[in-house]
């Protein structure tokens, strides 16, 4: 009897080139400013209606006293709602639909890079709190998927084991 030999293992992961299917940076950005745009507008309404207010009184001596008034219930009122709605927006809708609203309008999809399923929510917010590090380090976290070959952020995504895919 003649064995055939054993196939030849596969390359090296890092001799993979990228996957064809990820999404590029450029469009990952976008998606997150299609994302935050009604955040920003939230926090826009909550400034003009809870701006702080500036008074300057003078004294029966000349002397003139400025006091400025804290932010008002308002804008914290629209603050959290913008709060609300990034947390329901990159948590809930990207962590069990695998589409933000902006990944939505692109067509990206975040999934596990291990399995190709949904994140999940708390993995999720974990990988929204991550991104938010990514930016502290001089947003060397976030311009990592230009030169990486999953084009994965550097904290957000890799801990997380997420990856972001293109139709």
């Amino acid at each position: 009897m003649s064995e055939t030999p054993p196939p030849p293992p596969p390359p090296p992961p890092d001799a993979m080139p990228a996957g064809p299917g990820y999404a590029n940076w450029f469009l990952r950005v976008v998606a997150y400013i299609i994302d935050i745009l009604p955040l920003a507008v939230l926090n826009g309404i909550g400034w003009l209606v809870g701006a702080p207010e500036t008074k300057t009184i003078t004294t029966e001596a000349g002397f003139s006293v400025t006091t400025t008034s804290g932010l008002g219930i308002g804008y914290w009122l629209f603050w959290g709602l913008g709060v609300v709605w990034l947390v329901y927006n990159k948590g809930y809708l990207e962590g069990t639909r695998t589409q933000s609203i902006g990944k939505k309008a692109l067509g990206m999809h975040t999934v596990g890079q291990l399995d190709g399923q949904p994140l999940g929510f708390g993995t999720a917010f974990g990988r929204l709190v991550l991104l938010y590090v990514d930016f502290l380090i001089c947003y060397v976290g976030v311009l990592w998927p230009i030169w990486d070959k999953d084009r994965q952020c550097l904290l957000s995504d890799k801990i997380t084991k997420a990856v972001v895919y293109k139709d």
